[in-house]
């Protein structure tokens, strides 16, 4: 069982190995979103890009995973090598292969996914401290995204996600 106090020596070796001039996209989720280490910035990144797809058709999960293949964090750590890619790409094999056979979800219907249900999905999965909402995870994982992202790609995520989620997106 690991205590805190080893939780948090943890913590700052893995963020002693990066390389303090590059600002990894890790780092910038973990910045943005107040989190306390690069571990819980990658669990919200994956929680965050989980939901994203299920509202999302095949075609265009694939874009947004060609459009991210960059490194997600410069660390000696294989937890946190990564490329944003591997992020965006559900890490449970067979959730990945569901996702090619199933629709998209919309935002209607007792499946759809509204504002309140990707706010709450984050909140549930997320495990966020309390001091960090939702929807400044979301900001900053969405944040991080768009500046990898060529601009057509952002524009084409934009239409799959709800209306106020979908203001974060175009304001992060």
């Amino acid at each position: 069982m690991t205590t805190t106090i080893d939780k948090r020596a943890n913590i700052t070796l893995a963020n002693a190995d990066l390389n303090a001039d590059q600002t990894s996209f890790l780092e910038r989720v973990k910045d943005q979103a107040h989190l306390e280490s690069l571990y819980d910035a990658k669990e919200i990144t994956e929680i965050v890009y989980r939901t994203m797809r299920d509202l999302m058709d095949h075609n265009t999960i694939e874009q947004v995973a060609s459009g991210v293949d960059k490194p997600a964090s410069h660390s000696s750590k294989k937890q946190l090598n990564d490329s944003i890619s591997d992020l965006w790409q559900d890490s449970n094999p067979l959730v990945r292969w569901l996702s090619h056979l199933r629709p998209a979800f919309n935002q209607n219907g007792p499946l759809g996914i509204d504002d309140d249900r990707f706010i709450r999905r984050i909140e549930l999965e997320g495990s966020l401290p309390a001091s960090v909402k939702p929807l400044t995870a979301i900001d900053a994982v969405f944040a991080a995204t768009k500046a990898e992202l060529p601009s057509d790609i952002q524009e084409r995520v934009a239409e799959y996600l709800p209306g106020m989620v979908r203001m974060v997106w175009q304001n992060a």
